[in-house]
């Protein structure tokens, strides 16, 4: 029995050994999973929980979990070795935003710590900016306050919009006797005398408001432990001061470049820094200085935590080798053939040998090349199972992040933007612990800002980890689907080659990708769009397949409202496969009936209205009215050609091109040529299932043609992808069925 106990446990020690901080300085700094290598980590081990093992011995079995509880030993003597961080912005400019909210008393928030209000997070090494080069604001630095994505600093260029810029936001410095005061631009152009803080270089002040990627903030550090007696070098750029045991040390503040100063530490002292920026730029301005910086280093300018020992660095080393023994023994306890291993290990290790090195311009071909080869082994090797081409998908996952071209672990939305919004909701979710959302009645997308809220209690404030798990699995999906189809075709490889290539570009270019990474509400429908299509190639569907079916459908909406026509189609296809088993059909109804509900009800509790949102009708998303479009045509012909060229992805108009690139429009001319034809065939040959058939034909129609009417430029292509998803798939099944005589 016990066997059998530590044989199930076996499986679960490596998820359970990454939770705590392993090797920090190599980003191995425990849940949340927030950086490339634990989400990878986090990935191998969910593989290894989930894939069928081998029978064990005992002893083996042992050996390992003892290993797993050294291991938690000494992430617990890591965990001591670190700050605590408490990041504020109680001096930071406010915007006038309708929605704005802002932590302004105590701890900022941080999904590093989420339900600690005394702690922003653990900093593990004080190693921030610490080689800034100027005009790069917060956006090139890895001071990761993911915080700043609160509706509270939602600044940008109202004029440009042909509004007005609010002159009134209290953003410059002024000396105050013996303190300094924030006032606002309007404030200064009626008090010319007012004498301004001196950074050290000629600050303009401009009748803009502040830029997001150049804003104020401050933080505190408290050590842990206490440190051993040594010197340590701070470099910085804005102003410091050091508390330990016996003294405190007023560092001169510097803002023009980085200044560094020599700190002796005395043995058992305590350590508390207070740091702060102050200086905050205005709106398309890029100042000729460095952004903040901080950095604890040794006397050769070595990244140093002073409260690590030697004995302590050692420990760390031996807590990776103890990692690597147990990630390798679960690895080797799963079922599997040797050679895939081989490959799929190979492979994963290659590209994260060269990962550094590999040019970005090269990862998109890397990228291709890999998924022709899972194609060739799915295709043509008859492989059938995702978890054979785990270290080929994880390959793949890795480039289609690396080519993003960012800096920052952490992505500073753009100001008046839809992604700043969520996000902001998303942590006042968290924050207030309600479901209210920042929003008593909804206007914008409901789903969106909960669903991102519990991927970040997972990883963290960081853009990365998110844009990574994203992208595997969507692979992940994808590749299944394509194992489905090849199950079903006859002697029809190369199109399906063809179009696995094809649909896996269109998800991949720079724009695509950037829809993720940026967290537009879209790129969760196209993963349960891929999910969906998985199922509609599956012959038999049971009781659990409706459940998850329907609920994917319900959630789908929830996140995307605009999709519903042709989510209702989908839900039609799907009711005509299960209408022989009529439990199946009421259980489903159910679900969807009850999901599409949640918006009416969280407006009537938060809002005192029973109604699905604000009247859409009167937003400004709402471009091309049906009335006029049928009554008023010359007037509103040039708008129905903007919204048609955007629709079609026509690779002839300059607007397309200039937000979506070239290739882009090449894959949706390819998908829709390629659905023209086979719908055309199909209508012309064969007679059976002529329902089925023009549903099929329908499906991406259903999620396009909102778009006549509504937004569809803006942030190109998020609002088109899942139509020619569906279109792709239509044509797929389409052709797939008529081998089999099924149409």
């Amino acid at each position: 029995m016990l066997t059998k106990y530590t044989d199930k446990s076996f499986r679960f020690l490596p998820l359970l050994a990454i939770i705590g901080p392993i090797y920090p300085s190599l980003g191995l700094d425990g849940f949340p999973f927030n950086n490339r290598i634990e989400v990878l980590l986090f990935i191998i081990s969910l593989f290894c929980i989930f894939s069928e093992s081998k029978k064990s011995k005992s002893k083996f079995i042992y050996f390992i979990n003892f290993l797993f509880f050294v291991s938690a030993l000494l992430s617990y003597v890591n965990l001591q070795n670190s700050f605590d961080a408490c990041y504020k912005t109680d001096q930071t400019p406010t915007s006038n935003f309708e929605m704005s909210f802002n932590i302004t008393n105590g701890c900022q928030f941080s999904y590093e710590m989420p339900f600690n209000k005394e702690v922003t997070r653990n900093d593990f090494a004080l190693n921030f900016n610490s080689d800034p080069k100027n005009a790069r604001g917060i956006d090139f630095t890895n001071w990761n306050l993911y915080f700043f994505n609160q509706t509270g600093f939602n600044f940008y260029n109202k004029a440009f919009y042909g509004g007005q810029n609010n002159l009134d936001i209290k953003m410059h410095w002024i000396s105050k006797g013996n303190d300094f005061e924030r006032v606002s631009y309007n404030y200064l152009k009626q008090n010319n005398s007012i004498d301004l803080f001196d950074y050290g270089f000629v600050n303009i002040v401009e009748p803009v408001e502040p830029s997001r990627n150049w804003l104020s903030f401050g933080v505190n550090w408290n050590s842990k432990s206490s440190v051993k007696k040594q010197d340590i070098l701070i470099s910085y750029v804005g102003e410091v001061k050091i508390k330990t045991n016996n003294e405190v040390i007023i560092l001169a503040d510097s803002y023009k470049e980085v200044s560094t100063a020599k700190i002796q530490l005395e043995d058992d002292t305590y350590l508390e820094i207070d740091y702060f920026y102050r200086y905050n730029a205005g709106i398309n301005s890029y100042p000729n200085i460095p952004y903040g910086s901080f950095s604890i280093t040794d006397l050769n300018k070595k990244s140093l935590n002073p409260l690590i020992t030697p004995t302590e660095s050692i420990l760390q080393i031996i807590n990776l080798f103890l990692l690597v023994i147990i990630f390798l023994g679960a690895i080797t306890m799963i079922k599997t053939q040797k050679y895939n291993l081989i490959l799929n290990a190979s492979l994963l290790l290659i590209i994260l040998f060269f990962y550094e090195k590999i040019p970005n311009s090269l990862t998109d071909y890397i990228e291709i090349l890999l998924i022709g080869l899972i194609a060739y082994l799915i295709i043509y090797k008859g492989i059938n199972r995702v978890g054979n081409l785990l270290g080929i998908i994880l390959s793949v996952s890795l480039l289609s992040v690396k080519n993003l071209n960012v800096f920052s672990n952490v992505l500073y939305s753009v100001g008046g933007s839809d992604p700043l919004k969520y996000e902001s909701w998303s942590q006042q979710i968290v924050h207030f612990i309600s479901l209210q959302g920042g929003e008593n009645i909804f206007l914008y997308q409901p789903g969106y800002r909960y669903l991102i809220s519990l991927l970040r209690l997972f990883f963290g404030d960081s853009h990365i980890a998110i844009s990574l798990i994203g992208r595997f699995v969507f692979v992940v999906l994808i590749i299944q689907l394509f194992i489905n189809i090849s199950k079903r075709s006859k002697g029809q490889n190369i199109f399906l080659y063809i179009n696995l290539i094809i649909l896996y570009i269109y998800f991949s270019t720079y724009s695509s990708k950037l829809n993720l990474y940026s967290s537009l509400s879209e790129w969760p429908t196209w993963l349960i769009g891929l999910a969906l299509a998985i199922y509609i190639f599956k012959k038999d569907l049971s009781f659990k397949d409706i459940i998850f079916i329907s609920s994917l459908i319900g959630l789908c909406f929830l996140i995307r409202e605009n999709q519903l026509p042709g989510l209702l189609i989908l839900f039609t296809i799907f009711l005509l496969k299960i209408k022989k088993q009529k439990q199946f059909v009421f259980v489903s109804i159910a679900i969807l009936g009850t999901m599409f509900s949640l918006p009416f009800i969280h407006n009537l509790v938060f809002g005192g209205r029973f109604v699905l949102n604000q009247d859409v009708f009167t937003s400004g998303y709402y471009y091309l009215s049906p009335r006029d479009l049928l009554f008023n045509y010359l007037e509103v012909k040039e708008q129905l050609i903007f919204q048609l060229s955007f629709l079609t992805a026509n690779p002839f108009y300059e607007g397309v091109t200039v937000m979506a690139g070239k290739i882009f429009p090449i894959t949706v001319l390819f998908i829709l040529f390629q659905w023209i034809f086979v719908a055309i065939q199909s209508i012309f040959n064969g007679t059976s299932n002529k329902v089925e058939k023009l549903l099929y034909i329908l499906l991406p129609l259903g999620f396009l043609t909102p778009h006549i009417f509504y937004q569809v430029h803006t942030y190109f292509p998020r609002h088109i992808i899942q139509g020619y998803l569906f279109m792709n798939v239509a044509t797929l099944y389409i052709k797939t069925r008529s081998t089999e005589n099924e149409l």
